[in-house]
């Protein structure tokens, strides 16, 4: 893990952990896919990323109008 996958999963770690049972096809599909990120670090990545693009992109657009 690098530091950022790191540092979502230390943020929402134990919440995909508690939901373990809702991502288990999900969980499969980065078993075949031969990931090696486990499937909390990588919902906690993806949660991460999608709200900090969300927020900068808000951002963009407030300065643009």
């Amino acid at each position: 893990m690098n530091s950022f996958e790191r540092f979502c999963f230390n943020l929402l770690g134990m919440r995909m952990k508690a939901q373990r049972e809702q991502y288990s096809q999900l969980r499969n599909d980065l078993i075949s896919a031969r990931l090696k990120t486990p499937f909390e670090v990588y919902i906690s990545t993806a949660i991460v990323s999608s709200v900090l693009v969300g927020l900068i992109a808000a951002a963009g657009l407030g300065f643009l109008t």
